[in-house]
C-alpha cells in the first residue's frame, strides 16, 4: 500500500512540476525510497524527451549549497504534514530550510482541501525561488481528469510514463518464466500497484 501511495504523490508532484516548468527532485534515500531502485527514473526522461525528473544525488552534485528556497504546503493544517522527525531528517542531510507556508491558509478549517484548478494553483506556486518544495500532495484534490488524460503538461511518447526499475522487470519476468513456465509472460498485480498515465 505504502507504495501505491508514494505513486500517486509522485504523480502529483510530476504534474505540478510540469505545470510550473520545474525539474521535479525525487527524495534521498535516506529521508524516502531510494526512488532509482524502485522506478525507471531514465525512462520518464526519455518519454517526456528531456530531463524532468533527477534523483537527489544528481541534485546535490550541481549545487554547493543544498536549501529549500521556498516551502509551499498544499496542505493546510497540519502544514505539509511535516512533523519534528522530518524536520530532523531534513537537516540531517545538511539542507536549510526557511519557513514552511500553506498555499490556503483558509483551508486550515477544513477536513481536506478544496477541489482546486490550474488557475488557482498557478498563481500560489508560481515563484522566483530556485528550489521550490510543495509539501504534502497526496490528498491534493487537483484536476484529476487533465492529470490522467494524454497530453496536457506531462505529455510523452510512450505507453507509460511511470514503469518499475529495470531489475523489478527483469525479476518479475524471470520469477514468472522461471516459475510459471513459457507459456506465461507476465502477472497481473493489483491495479494501482504502478500507475498508467
Amino acid at each position: 500500500r505504502a507504495m501505491s501511495n508514494h505513486l500517486i504523490c509522485l504523480e502529483k508532484h510530476m504534474f505540478f512540476a510540469a505545470l510550473l516548468g520545474r525539474i521535479l527532485v525525487v527524495p534521498s534515500q535516506k529521508l524516502d525510497y531510494q526512488y532509482d531502485r524502485v522506478l525507471d527514473i531514465n525512462h520518464i526522461n526519455d518519454c517526456i524527451g528531456r530531463k524532468v525528473v533527477i534523483t537527489y544525488e544528481e541534485f546535490t552534485e550541481k549545487r554547493k549549497k543544498v536549501s529549500i528556497d521556498q516551502f509551499i504546503c498544499y496542505a493546510a493544517s497540519p502544514p505539509c504534514f511535516i512533523d519534528e522527525d522530518h524536520v530532523k531528517k531534513l537537516k540531517g542531510l545538511g539542507i536549510s530550510l526557511g519557513k514552511i507556508q500553506a498555499a490556503w491558509p483558509e483551508d486550515a478549517k477544513l477536513k481536506e482541501p478544496k477541489k482546486r484548478f490550474v488557475e488557482d494553483i498557478m498563481p500560489k506556486f508560481t515563484t522566483d525561488a530556485e528550489v521550490l518544495a510543495i509539501g504534502d500532495m497526496f490528498y491534493a484534490d487537483v484536476e484529476e481528469e487533465w492529470v490522467m488524460q494524454p497530453g496536457g503538461p506531462l505529455a510523452h511518447k510512450c505507453n507509460t510514463l511511470i514503469q518499475p526499475s529495470r531489475l523489478i522487470m527483469l525479476t518479475a519476468q524471470r520469477f514468472v518464466q522461471t516459475f510459471l513456465g513459457g507459456n506465461y509472460i507476465a502477472l497481473h498485480f493489483r491495479r494501482h500497484g504502478f500507475l498508467k498515465f
